[in-house]
């Protein structure tokens, strides 16, 4: 009876040793994953940053080929990786060994030292024509000039929630790119940071942007629709010039500034609203727009440049308001359907060829009581040269009828009606 306790009380030993060493082979099992994969959730997760660890041996983990050019320079799957201050920095690619699609890691562990990829730096992958898709990890916070300059074959990149800077030039000439989306951390979008990329549809700019720098989006062609938030203050020279599919635009009210040729050869523009905040709008700013039919000029403007709105076909009446002094050369020039124009009092000041070959024009209000224009080339390019106001109709101030009868140009009006 006593052998029978015994045997039983031995079972019961033993089986809770299986038990134990089954739970603490299960954990171990478990922490090898981790190790490998992090600090991705787990191996099926495609979008998990990458920990590369080549170990003393020479043997490599999460990685298909590592290379080393010397201690501070390593290619891991075709891609450089240089060590500098203590971090890497992607730097390069091999020509010959470069994938299609890439994943760009986060950390390399090399022999029990530790570097984590900050940057993607300035002309990285430029001209990597044959690269297609690149994911970039949440480890890095800038991405370079030139670092994606000439890819045409890239149609898609993730750009994570840690990237806080694009720089100029860095997806320009991705003819192939068709939609990106900028991260909410981003604080600066570079000069030209995706000019050229025709296949780009749609952008959202995050509301941690406050300037939009000159021809960041400078010919993307297939461009529709562009979001700008409030906090954007500022939209530079070239910005959106050449996106002839651009439909529409709605400037927020925290723009102050509109650059030269903003939105220049825009064809598909039809309306703008420019917001009373916008004080100084560059010359060109939407020269060749021909599809816009409709534009607000606030209060807030108090000289139109030159070649402002040259070449908007489009546009069939305009009204300036009375915040406006002068309207420069060529301003208005080339607005085939413009029939009617009412200038304010409070202009002093218009430019040669101001409104001219605005060959429908029947219509021209001044309010103004006294208006100077260049005195070198007033008497050959008056501000209406080639449009046919002798059988257009000029009301004028009564006030200031022989000042206007007596000037180079306004005489030449078919019609002169006072306004008493």
């Amino acid at each position: 009876m006593q052998n029978n306790t015994q045997i039983h009380k031995n079972m019961k030993k033993f089986y809770l040793i299986y038990v134990l060493a089954l739970f603490v082979g299960l954990c171990s099992s478990c922490g090898d994953d981790v190790e490998e994969n992090e600090p991705g959730s787990n191996s099926g997760d495609k979008t998990a940053d990458i920990v590369v660890t080549v170990s003393e041996d020479g043997s490599v983990k999460n990685a298909s080929q590592f290379s080393t050019i010397d201690n501070a320079n390593f290619y891991i799957d075709f891609v450089k990786y240089t060590v500098v201050d203590g971090h890497l920095e992607v730097t390069g690619y091999d020509k010959l060994g470069m994938k299609p699609a890439i994943k760009i890691v986060s950390k390399l562990i090399y022999k029990n030292n530790i570097f984590n990829v900050f940057v993607i730096a300035d002309n990285a992958f430029n001209s990597c024509a044959n690269l297609t898709s690149v994911t970039i990890p949440s480890s890095v916070t800038s991405i370079g000039n030139w670092s994606f300059c000439d890819c045409t074959g890239l149609t898609s990149v993730t750009i994570p929630s840690s990237v806080t800077s694009i720089g100029r030039s860095a997806f320009l000439g991705c003819k192939g790119l068709m939609s990106v989306t900028i991260p909410s951390a981003v604080t600066s979008i570079g000069g030209y940071a995706f000019h050229g990329c025709i296949g780009l549809t749609s952008v959202t700019i995050p509301s941690s942007v406050t300037s939009i720098a000159g021809g960041a989006f400078y010919g993307c062609a297939g461009l529709t629709s562009v979001t700008i938030p409030s906090s954007v203050t500022s939209i530079g020279n070239r910005s959106f010039s050449g996106c002839s599919s651009l439909r529409s635009v709605k400037i927020p009210n925290s723009v102050t500034s509109i650059g030269e040729g903003a939105f220049y050869s825009c064809s598909g523009l039809t309306s703008v609203a420019i917001s009373d905040s916008v004080t100084s709008v560059g010359n060109s700013a939407f020269r060749d727009c021909s599809g816009l039919t409709s534009v607000k000029i606030p209060n807030s403007m108090t000289s139109i440049g030159v070649y402002t709105f040259a070449g908007c076909s489009g546009l069939t009446s305009i009204t300036i308001p009375y915040s406006v002094t002068s309207v420069d050369d060529y301003a208005f020039s080339g607005c085939t359907c413009l029939t009617s124009v009412k200038l304010p009092s409070s202009l002093t000041w218009i430019g040669l060829c101001a409104f001219s070959d605005c060959s429908n024009l029947t219509f021209v209000e001044c309010l103004a009581k006294e208006v100077s224009s260049s005195p070198n080339y007033a008497s050959f390019y008056s501000p209406f040269e080639g449009c046919p106001i002798q059988n257009a109709t000029l009301r004028i101030p009564a006030e200031s009828y022989w000042k206007y009868i007596n000037s180079s140009y306004w005489y030449e009006f078919g019609k002169i009606e006072k306004i008493e």
